[in-house]
């Protein structure tokens, strides 16, 4: 006997097997596609087991079994009458939505859900799954609605609005906020007599929360003021303070189809709303800063706050109290709420002129804004003050205290200057104070600003009393930040200290790049397969392309160690690698060679790796992928010519040789993209150990490699014939062509400054890069894009500079010719050749350490263009420039000015960073670095106040950083080409060209003095410049 049984429902999808052979019979039960779980009794007699087995088969059938799989329920059972019931309710529901009715919807729910909610609202969901959620219509075109896209709902307008109010008359708080447009169909109550009539039959009790939840998560979402009155009016919610809050401040004049004049109107004759709401909009966080109205259609949408005008009304009207809202508007300035609320309450109040007694009454209030974080807020409460400060019953004594935390606040400059005066008057007047507050203005020294401190030196010598020793303390504190001659005119207080003579030690730049040794830290193979499975993590989490390297070269040397059930213990690494996105293309192709050998190590890989980045020189590795699978299936004992042999990816002469000679000595061909790589990586260190292995070299190996030691500048190609080169331009390569591009890399990499005359008989000649050093030179050219004001049907235009390089259209070239890869024209699909995230700024720099030009000005085009563009590869660009090895090349240079003017602060803060290391090491070249940025500067790059207080950021460091930084500062004005105005925190830069000139003791170069002459006539800068160039 045997029976296969199932069960299949909108909830469960299994089967049950019986199997009875002799005295035993076999059970099987579980989902239906699974092998599912069997279990075996025994029984003393065959009759035995047969009667039971057909015993266990009349209750699966009873339950609901079938052969077919449909359930089948026995309706005399209470369980089978109550399932085939909610069988029959969910069926007539599914057909209610199907056929549109919703007038039919309450007396459905009415008559047919009480008793079986529960139930009911599991098919509700899988309703609204279906109906509501957006899914693939691709194979259900009767649901796609016109010129719809493949992705869509199969339900319509009311479709869904029957399922979303059925949810709202069966479902709990907890679960109602899975369904859309509740709050919509709760304004739609006053016009909409079904919506009304569910409703009020269905009574929720959730509204209020769930309406306060809905705002306050979105911000979009909104509920009309007048819709909760009416709710409150009709018992369906209870009144909910912040809810009406934030409800009566965000009038919509579309959701209401009214205007917000009527609803001011409104407003001002309801007693109740005047009386017990208006007053809300103080005491909660809402978007009533944001809420604006027009009169016409002329005007912007945003031509009036509709709050702004609606509370000043109120007043005038004398419909809201003016103390309550001055008072309220004052406090609201000291709460942890959003800025622009407090900015518009701000405006409210300095529209109302409150008058000196209306701020008398609240000025302990008006006092705590000295101590704001926001230091608008600071100018706020000083103006207040400047307005009651001379009024009898102001509180000095109480103004004071509150003081001496802003005096620190370089981001409160304005509003200290307006205080001295202040302080100045008040000293005179209550002679009491002076020694108070001289004591407070001491600590406006530690702000970097000439300006203020000079004013600051005044108030000071008002009010202070010259042998007053705390005086004298706090002054010593911050000599080291007083600017220009401020510290000689503060010279009675500070005694000694102010000697004339007493400038900063000075410690002479003198730049000194340093050669680093760079055959340091050897790379050795794992050891045992432990070490190679932890390989893969490393490959996973980690920079650069070593690890890779080492990884790759395990699959081809050290198969020894793989264990025999290598494939499953890597199945961990395998799947993480599928689930893992890098942003490098030339990583992604690693994965995805990895991801072939786990499972078929010695069985060919599929190659054909794809990448929407077109960068040249991240697919340039595939071929490196290539030479490494060809090693592994022809088992190769030797490793690439290019494996490092020194961290981070350094391959040593000696050992580059030694491979070259193996591979002659075995017979294995040498792959020219390896071998350009290989050279490429190897330094000139450890030279002489290298050299007597040279006579074992072919004739041509020999002269190539002798070159690359130095040993003659003399480049040994064969003349191309007639025929070679046609073969070229034809798009093939010849021999020739790879020989002559191999010695082109070599002498980018020791030669990057040297011209070789040779490469102009080549085809090569005129490719950047290509053997010869490459100098396109910096430009700017102007963009625009043109559009129609909505408003005025104007044609609108804008244009800004953006940062070019020239280069050659593209032209095929031998895939190892490295460093011209990518110099070429790429046209309007520029965004398929950038380069995208850090990692492939590494692993460009793994494949050509020792010349970053081609690298600098796939940047300089990648991320310089402008300054908003990508922040992810300066900052790794800018940690190759904070290695010691690194070079301030023609456009590497340029590169590290633009990081400067950035619009990412994290940039620029790592720019700073890199140049203070670099001044310390005496290795920034600053005299190159000050052309540069005058340059940039000249043209308009970028913002000046992000450059200035970027280069300004490591002033006062050392003597050495200040006597660098006054160089670079004096070398951008030598260079500086004005435009037609000053930029922005010009002032401020010259202050401190002044103040390092002032310490150093050292005069503007005569360059920089004739780029101040003109400037000896603008009011703000003419006593500064008078100082410099006398």
């Amino acid at each position: 006997m045997k029976k296969h049984l199932k069960y299949i429902d909108g909830t469960s999808d299994k089967f049950w097997q019986i199997e009875a052979q002799g005295i035993q019979f076999t059970v099987t039960y579980g989902k239906n596609g699974t092998s599912g779980t069997s279990q075996t009794k025994t029984f003393s007699t065959e009759a035995e087991c047969l009667k039971m087995a057909e015993k266990l088969v009349a209750e699966k059938i009873k339950k609901g079994y079938s052969e077919s799989g449909e359930v089948v329920v026995d309706s005399t059972s209470k369980a089978g009458k109550a399932k085939t019931a909610i069988q029959e309710i969910t069926a007539e529901y599914d057909q209610l939505i199907k056929e549109k009715r919703m007038e039919a919807l309450l007396p459905f729910l009415q008559e047919k859900v009480k008793g079986n909610v529960t139930e009911f609202k599991k098919h509700l969901k899988k309703c609204k799954k279906y109906w509501c959620d957006y899914a693939d219509l691709t194979n259900e075109p009767q649901f796609r609605k016109g010129k719809q896209y493949n992705w869509g709902r199969r339900g319509d307008e009311i479709q869904s609005k029957i399922i979303n109010l059925t949810a709202m008359a069966v479902v709990d708080k907890t679960e109602i906020n899975a369904f859309d447009g509740i709050a919509s169909y709760l304004e739609a109550m006053t016009t909409d007599a079904i919506i009304k009539e569910l409703i009020f039959w269905a009574k929720p009790n959730w509204i209020a929360e769930y309406l306060l939840n809905l705002v306050k998560r979105n911000e979009w979402a909104s509920i009309s003021y007048y819709t909760l009155r009416y709710l409150e009016q009709e018992k369906l919610i209870a009144f909910h303070a912040e809810l009406y809050a934030i409800s009566l401040a965000q009038y919509n004049e579309y959701q209401v189809k009214d205007s917000a004049q009527n609803f001011i109107k409104k407003l001002a004759q309801d007693a109740l709303a005047l009386q017990r709401d208006v007053p809300l909009l103080f005491e909660y966080e809402t978007a009533i800063n944001n809420v604006y109205f027009r009169t016409n259609n002329d005007q912007p949408y945003n031509q009036f706050k509709l709050w702004h005008v609606a509370l000043l009304q109120f007043v005038n009207d004398g419909n809201l109290k003016r103390a309550t809202v001055i008072e309220n508007g004052l406090l609201i300035q000291t709460k942890e709420w959003n800025n622009g609320i407090k900015t518009f309450f701000k405006k409210v109040v300095e529209e109302m002129k409150p008058t000196t007694e209306e701020l008398i009454a609240n000025q302990n209030v008006i006092f705590t804004f000295l101590q704001n974080a926001y230091a608008p807020i600071i100018t706020f409460g000083v103006d207040l003050c400047k307005t009651i400060f001379e009024d009898k019953k102001f509180k000095t004594n109480d103004f004071l205290e509150w003081l001496e935390p802003l005096f620190y606040r370089e981001d409160a400059k304005g509003s200290i200057k307006k205080l001295l005066p202040m302080l100045e008057k008040i000293s005179k007047t209550n002679s009491k104070t002076s020694t108070k507050i001289a004591h407070l203005v001491c600590h406006v020294f530690v702000i970097p600003d000439l300006t203020l401190q000079e004013r600051t030196v005044k108030t000071l010598l008002k009010t202070a009393n010259k042998k007053d020793k705390t005086i004298k303390e706090k002054l010593s504190e911050y000599v080291g930040q007083m600017q220009g001659s401020v510290k000689m005119q503060l010279a009675d207080f500070l005694g000694n200290e102010a000697d004339e003579n007493a400038v900063f030690e000075v410690e002479k730049y003198h730049y000194q790049p340093e050669k680093v040794n760079k055959l340091v830290s050897e790379v050795h193979l794992p050891t045992d397969w432990n070490e190679i499975l932890f390989q893969f993590g490393k490959f996973i989490n980690n920079e650069g392309i070593l690890d890779a390297e080492i990884l790759m070269h395990s699959l081809v040397l050290q198969q020894h160690l793989f264990p025999a059930d290598y494939q499953k213990q890597l199945e961990p690494y395998d799947k993480q690698l599928k689930k893992t996105y890098f942003s490098c293309a030339a990583k992604e192709f690693v994965k995805g060679y990895l991801i072939e050998k786990i499972m078929k190590l010695n069985q060919k890989a599929n190659m054909n790796f794809s990448s929407h980045n077109h960068v040249k020189t991240m697919h340039f590795y595939k071929s490196i992928l290539a030479c490494i699978e060809e090693k592994i299936l022809m088992k190769s004992t030797l490793p690439l010519l290019s494996f490092p042999t020194h961290e981070p990816h350094w391959v040593a002469p000696k050992t580059l040789l030694e491979r070259l000679i193996a591979y002659q000595n075995t017979n294995e061909s040498m792959d020219y993209n390896d071998l350009s790589l290989a050279i490429s990586r190897m330094p000139l260190e450890q030279v002489e150990a290298a050299t007597p292995l040279l006579s074992q070299l072919e004739p041509e190996l020999k002269n190539l490699f002798e070159f690359c030691f130095g040993l003659h500048k003399e480049i040994k190609i064969p003349k191309e014939g007639l025929l070679n080169k046609l073969f070229q331009k034809a798009g093939g390569e010849t021999m020739q062509s790879k020989n002559t591009a191999l010695w082109a890399v070599a002498a980018q990499t020791f030669y990057p400054n040297d011209y070789f005359e040779a490469f102009d008989k080549t085809t090569l000649a005129g490719i950047p890069f290509a053997g010869n050093p490459f100098h396109s030179p910096i430009n700017f050219v102007e963009k625009a894009n043109e559009w129609v004001d909505y408003q005025t049907k104007e044609k609108m235009r804008h244009t800004w500079m953006e940062l070019a390089v020239e280069l050659p259209g593209f032209k095929k070239l031998p895939n190892h010719l490295l460093y011209s890869l990518d110099c070429y024209f790429v046209g309007e699909n520029s965004w398929y050749h950038f380069l995208y995230g850090e990692d492939s700024v590494y692993y460009w720099n793994d494949l050509m350490p020792q010349n970053k030009e081609p690298l600098a000005v796939k940047l300089l085009l990648s991320a310089c263009v402008n300054t908003s563009s990508g922040s992810d590869i300066l900052t790794a660009f800018l940690h190759l420039a904070n290695r010691s090895d690194f070079e301030f090349s023609h456009y590497c240079s340029a590169v590290f000015a633009c990081c400067f003017f950035m619009d990412k602060k994290n940039v620029r803060l790592l720019a700073s960073e890199v140049m203070y290391q670099k001044i310390e090491s005496q290795t920034f070249p600053i005299e190159q670095m000050s052309g540069v940025f005058a340059y940039l500067i000249s043209n308009n790059y970028g913002v000046f106040g992000r450059f200035s207080d970027a280069v300004l950021s490591i002033k006062d460091s050392s003597p050495l950083h200040n006597q660098a930084l006054f160089l670079l500062l004096d070398g951008v004005l030598s260079n500086w080409i004005l435009g037609e105005k000053l930029p922005t925190n010009f002032k401020k830069f010259i202050e401190n060209y002044y103040d390092l000139s002032t310490k150093l003791n050292q005069k503007p170069s005569e360059k920089a003095k004739q780029f101040l002459v003109p400037f000896q006539e603008n009011t703000s800068l003419k006593k500064l410049v008078g100082l410099l160039i006398k």
